[in-house]
């Protein structure tokens, strides 16, 4: 009994899915026309992507070239700092050179006075 029930329902279910085909067939054109359309809509807003997309990537190698500017531009500016400080610590040291030498040129001058007063005792 159990194998005729079995049997009985894959007919029954053969026969059915026949029967909504059947139904089915008589819209096919008008789901077909709207999945046809569906799709279109669909590749037209991926063609729109696709251009938003290119476009920000024509954006992104700018951005990304003007990074690789400001990048060159900071390692200038820091060779620049680092002469800058080198020729600081050279200006210290010419002032430092300056003082002692304002410092020998005061003796010096204390010697030649003293050289002429001697000079005048003789």
């Amino acid at each position: 009994m159990a194998p005729d029930e079995h049997e009985h329902e894959h007919e029954h279910d053969h026969d059915h899915d026949h029967e909504g085909h059947d139904h089915d067939h008589e819209h096919d054109d008008d789901e077909g026309e709207a999945v046809v359309a569906l799709i279109i809509t669909n590749q037209e807003k991926i063609l729109a992507n696709q251009k938003k997309i290119a476009g920000n990537q024509k954006a992104l190698e700018k951005l990304l070239s003007g990074q690789k500017t400001i990048q060159a531009n900071q390692k200038a500016i820091l060779a620049g700092q680092k002469a800058i400080q080198a020729n600081q610590k050279m200006l210290g040291q010419i002032v430092a050179n300056q003082a002692k030498i304002q410092t020998a040129q005061k003796k010096l001058d204390q010697v030649l006075a003293n050289q002429k007063k001697i000079l005048a005792k003789k």
